[in-house]
């Protein structure tokens, strides 16, 4: 076999490692770990796409799409911004550093880099949609609407569209309310698909999220997992517990995690302290931000201890901007000792502390 000298084939081998990587991941532990060396082949590759062509703008690109994968975000920043040093406009350089600076909870960085995906590509519908998710959890429901209606109208995907509409509503009501503003917004298939989805979502009663969590679609036991938020029912609770506890797939684990938190009381409290110990980041940020919410004073210690434990740098931003005296000033000084860059700001990174206290009780 003829050894690799050419840029380019360096760097569609690299991409077909990553495309790889992306299928593996989400599943098993094993599959992770072999989705994780997939994309550490994939940088390899790159770099050696680099090495040979430096103003190789798609190598630095699929470089920091592989790091982002492996939750590196700074250095992937720094990919997707030599890739648009090199071609400012190169549309998905913007949209790809807007997804990650989402993911950091750097709303408004996020959003002008959507703006500039736009401008260099007006129908770029995923830079359309994702900036209209962001607008959405910042509340601002009906420019997020007008952006989902753009992107609708670029990339018809109707279902995909509601899909994702509908997890950050909480109620049929809210519900309807998004239909309507879609229908206003120039996307009136999707506003009565939207309508639908209020049957379809919110009638089925907790029986019914609670067998979900059973599925095997991991899909159906996420969406599960996050309508059963809030929810106090002592089935709903312990299906809750058995999925945090049991469950393959981190990102049903985290999600759960997270309804617990909007639950609160004792139960949650304590199955929230065991989820500090889960093997996945993202599960023990979720279980962090769940008793932040609930904001029971026996909290403290443990949400200290996990922080000098993991050395986890979210959880550090999460404990230095919650309200809590005693968990701010721990953060603090955790940063200090560990040269961690965290910043303290007025806006909320995560839950406020005790927000979800009067729950559960």
């Amino acid at each position: 076999m003829s050894p690799i000298n050419d840029s380019f084939d360096w760097y569609t081998k690299g991409l077909t490692l990553s495309n790889h990587g992306v299928g593996l991941t989400h599943t098993t532990v094993e599959f992770e770990d072999k989705a994780s060396k997939c994309y550490y082949r994939a940088i390899k590759c790159c770099d050696e796409a680099i090495q040979i062509n430096p103003k190789d703008f798609t190598a630095w690109n699929n470089k920091g799409a592989s790091l982002n994968m492996l939750g590196k975000y700074d250095e992937a920043i720094k990919c997707y911004d030599e890739a648009i040093r090199i071609n400012p406009r190169h549309a998905n350089a913007w949209y790809f550093k807007g997804k990650i600076l989402d993911n950091l909870k750097k709303y408004d960085e996020a959003i002008k880099c959507c703006d500039e995906a736009i401008r260099f590509n007006p129908r770029h519908a995923n830079a359309w949609y994702f900036k209209g998710t962001i607008l959405d959890n910042l509340k601002k429901h009906d420019e997020a609407c007008k952006c989902w209606a753009e992107s609708n109208c670029i990339d018809p995907n109707a279902v995909a569209l509601i899909s994702a509409a509908v997890r950050t509503t909480k109620s049929a009501k809210e519900m309807t309310s998004l239909a309507r503003k879609l229908v206003t917004a120039s996307a009136v298939v999707v506003g009565i698909i939207a309508l639908i989805f209020v049957a379809y979502l919110f009638l089925p009663d907790s029986g019914t999220h609670i067998r979900n969590l059973s599925s095997q679609d991991w899909v159906v036991r996420r969406d599960a997992a996050s309508a059963l938020g809030g929810n106090s029912d002592p089935r709903a609770v312990e299906a809750l517990a058995a999925a945090l506890q049991n469950d393959e797939d981190s990102g049903v684990r985290w999600r759960a995690a997270g309804a617990l938190g909007e639950t609160g009381g004792d139960r949650a409290v304590e199955l929230l302290t065991t989820a500090l110990k889960d093997v996945d980041s993202e599960v023990r940020y979720r279980a962090a931000n769940g008793l932040i919410s609930i904001g029971n004073e026996s909290s403290e210690t443990v949400l200290i201890s996990t922080l000098e434990k993991f050395a986890d740098e979210k959880i550090g931003n999460l404990l230095l901007n919650c309200g809590n005296t005693k968990l701010e000033d721990a953060a603090t000084n955790w940063a200090k000792r560990n040269n961690i860059p965290i910043v303290s700001t007025s806006r909320r990174t995560g839950a406020s502390w005790g927000q979800n206290q009067t729950k559960g009780n």
